[in-house]
């Protein structure tokens, strides 16, 4: 049996690493040899080890196959092509025996669907998509690469979901929606019109609740953001001589609703939300 693991040791992936031994029960095609997680280096249940990312790559020296077991949609993406260049590694797609897809569906390297789902005709789950128990794809509906759907999400006919798209436990989308890449779908909602990029929604019928932020040059600025180019969260304060992402150094940041958000006297950064 072909060697593989599993990245991120977290919830996600320890589900992961359930759903793969019950294929092998059914149909025995890997070797479950650890889970990859810098910040949890040791040991996990079963005496499965847990390396980190540059332990993983120092050692690989056959073919193996990896299962991205994180939910953040950017990180997935990022994970992705970083080891995409190595050609030791392959994504196979994880589909649990028990769900239902049609023999016109495409469903993309490294997705993993959980059981109970149904994915129907004419659809396209894309790369390191996840879909979590119960959720349906119905007909001629595509799921962008590296998204992230919760669990019991009803996604209806002809929808199209970008790329990087989360979507919560037990949201509706209605039929011939289109949904922007890099949005949030937030638990429970009703999507009954399309989203636009960037765009976060919660609510019956969804609404938009987040505000992006540009920072247009030098400011005093308090507060927790996320990046919109690498997904990075940080927090911005006082001592901080420029407002720049740490990682990435974007300029385009956005402000985690739930926080304060303090302005100084240089402030002149511009806000906008989508309507």
């Amino acid at each position: 049996m072909k060697k593989l693991y599993i990245y991120g040791v977290g919830g996600l992936g320890r589900e992961i690493h359930e759903l793969l031994k019950t294929i092998n029960v059914i149909h025995p095609k890997w070797s479950i040899t650890g889970f990859i997680d810098d910040d949890k280096i040791g040991y996990a249940g079963e005496g499965i080890p847990v390396l980190s990312g540059a332990d993983f790559l120092g050692e690989l020296k056959e073919p193996v196959d990896v299962v991205l077991g994180i939910a953040n949609t950017r990180i997935k993406e990022k994970l992705y092509k970083e080891l995409k260049n190595n050609e030791l590694i392959s994504f196979p797609a994880v589909v649990h025996p028990s769900v239902i897809i049609s023999g016109s569906s495409i469903i993309s390297e490294g997705a993993v669907i959980f059981y109970s789902c149904f994915i129907s005709v004419n659809t396209y789950v894309g790369t390191t998509s996840l879909m979590s128990a119960g959720s349906q794809l119905a007909h001629d509906s595509k799921l962008g690469d590296f998204c992230s759907v919760m669990p019991s999400v009803n996604i209806s006919g002809n929808v199209k979901i970008g790329e990087r798209v989360f979507i919560g436990v037990q949201s509706s989308i209605r039929q011939g929606i289109c949904i922007g890449k890099d949005s949030v779908i937030g638990m429970g909602s009703v999507v009954v019109k399309d989203v636009p990029e960037n765009c976060t929604v919660v609510g019956n019928p969804a609404k938009e609740i987040r505000i992006k932020i540009l920072i247009t040059r030098r400011e005093i600025v308090m507060g927790k953001f996320r990046c919109l180019e690498c997904g990075l969260e940080f927090e911005l304060d006082t001592n901080e001589k420029t407002k720049n992402c740490p990682e990435c150094r974007s300029r385009y940041l956005e402000y985690l609703v739930g926080e304060p958000l303090k302005r100084g006297k240089s402030w002149s950064a511009k806000t906008f939300s989508v309507k």
